[in-house]
């Protein structure tokens, strides 16, 4: 081994031990996620630049989300006579209120990381329980999500759930929402996610599914084409 190596050997043992070291150190600190998280950056951020960054990417992502929504629903009434004067509920606008924004700040950064393949987050410790709830909130008190329909408590039921009760409008805005979210991850299509899951995790009567498919068959297709 020659000097060089040598030198370079022992200069790079030298700052893994300092790395490990900070990294020991800034554990220690409030608020901190460790120097491996996506959104740390240099050694001493701050609990509240955490935040900002999350809070900035949280509004951003569910402003475009909204969007995407109301770009289906549009497409919905202009598709369908039965939709055509109904005004959809204001989409997902209990998220920006307690108990839902905060943990959903960390699930979007969560998903965020997932998504484009990042190391996992590692939520500050107490809110991954707030998250869990904040999502069973948000399901069980928004109408467009299938669950607000379901008699009795979802975590004491087994699958599928009974929402046979969903009106018409509720799942117009929820397929808004399906293709919105497929068009943002794209993964995969509405009508995949519906074959995926209606009669395993909802059971929907056949006249419901009938006008899920139909709805996705119409204004899917004219997303493509556009």
């Amino acid at each position: 081994m020659s000097v060089f190596e040598e030198l370079n050997k022992l200069f790079q043992k030298t700052n893994d031990e300092i790395v490990k070291e900070k990294k020991k150190k800034m554990k220690m600190l409030p608020g901190w996620h460790g120097l491996d998280t996506p959104h740390a950056g240099s050694a001493g951020i701050s609990e509240s630049e955490n935040m900002n960054e999350l809070k900035d990417f949280y509004e951003k992502r569910t402003e475009r989300h909204i969007g995407l929504v109301n770009k289906y629903s549009d497409l919905i009434k202009e598709k369908f006579n039965e939709f055509s004067n109904i005004e959809f509920d204001d989409h997902d606008a209990s998220k920006y209120k307690e108990p839902e924004y905060t943990p959903y700040l960390h699930i979007t950064w969560k998903y965020k990381c997932q998504n484009d393949g990042s190391p996992e987050y590692q939520p500050p410790e107490g809110m991954e329980d707030k998250m869990k709830n904040a999502s069973n909130y948000h399901i069980t008190h928004n109408r467009h999500h299938p669950e607000y329909w379901v008699d009795g408590d979802i975590n004491n039921i087994e699958d599928p759930f009974d929402v046979t009760e969903m009106s018409n409008v509720a799942i117009a805005e929820m397929v808004a929402d399906w293709c919105a979210m497929s068009e943002e991850i794209g993964k995969n299509t509405p009508r995949e996610w519906a074959d995926d899951n209606i009669g395993k995790k909802w059971k929907f009567d056949e006249i419901q599914k009938e006008l899920i498919y139909k709805l996705i068959n119409n204004i899917w297709d004219v997303k493509k084409e556009k």
